[in-house]
């Protein structure tokens, strides 16, 4: 057989496993939207906010007024979807089913990424977190953002981490996904954390006027977006949505992100325990810092009467537990256990992976202190992302241990997509 012969069977066996997994998304998507089910809180969103937003870019076309719309994110997905539905002039299924090329795409991209595991049943227990998630499935059948600008996130995070240090060129790249994914959700500022401390220690040798440039070429097209918006919206959220989305501050944001990151962080903790163990003290101090804030402010997910996004694993468990004067000791204990799980798989990453990680967790909890509204669907996709590329450096390091824990996580993940999102779907059928 030739070279180049080998070469392309090569090339065709690494796409083959990101093709099937966008062709899966695609075929339950083609379901779903055929059907015409709109389900779950999903379904309300798109009928309420980003089908009106989309059916309102098709009609003014050419004219664009991102300032006037029904939808609390950036405008980015409306507007492509739009653009792509408008002249072909899909129905509301149509363009629900067009609309889900985006988590296709990313379903396609986490599969590449985690291509580098070399054992088939590691890799799919990598890409559990993030492909059994109820939210990506979510935002894979319905017109969501969340699919979309986590795409264009960790494509981004795909090429600062595999690359290498980057050049110009590919800092700017970096840059440019960077600056969709807060396009289409503005909380993804949070991205930028990771990024540019990933970019200033992978140029840590270089001049500091070299390393200066790689991470403004990083960060400055997400922050012109930033800046783009906030002078057209006169705040972080478009007019209609800034008394009820960002009317307060959420200062129990990073102990709720600390128990969403329990979910993922606790089973990789244990695949890995028995390695490298970090102080006592700094797990505890870590763990008691995280969860210090639950016992300070009351446990609500919003401080609005928005209950439509309210549940998820963690909402919904804290309601059924008792309360102490408005605090809740589960999310204390989860926070707690989270704060410690993040320190021991921290200490067992490679440097630069711990680095990126860290910083991705504290950029998303500070981010989303922000707004007023805690839902699980906010968190979950982005800390599912960081497990996932958590999973693929563990795996390179042969750092797992067992198994059976990220077994134990692939199951959660399942059993919550098919109460939240399977169970709706078959009943609508």
């Amino acid at each position: 057989m030739s070279v180049i012969a080998r070469d392309r069977l090569n090339l065709n066996a690494t796409a083959a496993a990101p093709a099937l997994a966008a062709f899966a998304v695609c075929a339950a998507a083609v379901v779903v939207s055929a059907s015409g089910i709109v389900a779950t809180s999903a379904g309300v969103d798109q009928r309420q906010y980003h089908w009106v937003t989309i059916r309102h870019f098709r009609e003014i076309f050419p004219r664009i007024d991102i300032v006037d719309v029904d939808t609390a994110t950036g405008p980015l997905y409306h507007l492509i979807v739009a653009a792509v539905s408008g002249p072909l002039r899909l129905s509301e299924s149509g363009t629900q089913f067009s609309a889900s090329f985006f988590a296709a795409a990313l379903a396609a991209l986490a599969v590449w990424y985690a291509g580098s595991v070399t054992e088939p049943a590691l890799r799919v227990l990598a890409l559990a977190p993030l492909l059994l998630s109820p939210y990506f499935w979510e935002s894979a059948l319905w017109m969501l953002t969340d699919a979309a600008a986590l795409l264009f996130a960790f494509a981004a995070f795909a090429m600062l981490l595999r690359r290498g240090p980057m050049d110009a060129l590919g800092s700017l790249s970096a840059g440019l996904l960077l600056a969709a994914a807060v396009a289409t959700r503005q909380t993804y500022v949070w991205s930028l954390a990771p990024a540019v401390a990933l970019i200033w220690y992978q140029h840590r040798e270089s001049v500091f006027a070299t390393r200066a440039l790689r991470v403004q070429a990083v960060a400055v097209p997400a922050l012109v977006v930033v800046v783009g918006l906030v002078s057209l919206w006169h705040g972080f959220l478009p007019p209609r949505f800034q008394a009820m989305n960002a009317a307060d501050r959420s200062w129990l944001s990073p102990t709720y992100c600390a128990a969403v990151t329990a979910v993922f962080f606790v089973p990789i903790s244990l695949a890995v325990f028995g390695r490298i163990r970090p102080r006592v003290s700094t797990t505890l101090s870590m763990g008691v810092g995280l969860a210090l804030p639950a016992l300070v402010w009351a446990s609500h997910a919003t401080a609005g009467s928005d209950n439509s996004r309210r549940g998820g694993l963690i909402w919904e468990s804290i309601a059924h537990t008792p309360l102490i004067d408005g605090r809740s000791p589960l999310l204390t204990v989860l926070a707690f256990a989270g704060g410690c799980s993040i320190c021991h798989v921290l200490v067992n990453l490679d440097r630069t992976t711990a680095l990126f990680v860290a910083a991705g967790l504290i950029g998303l909890a500070a981010t989303m202190t922000v707004g007023q509204q805690l839902y699980q669907k906010y968190f979950e996709l982005p800390i599912a992302a960081l497990a996932l590329i958590t999973l693929c450096a563990l795996a390179a390091d042969g750092a797992i241990v067992r198994r059976w824990p990220l077994v134990g996580l692939a199951v959660l993940q399942a059993l919550v997509t098919a109460v939240l999102v399977a169970r709706p779907v078959i009943a609508a059928l």
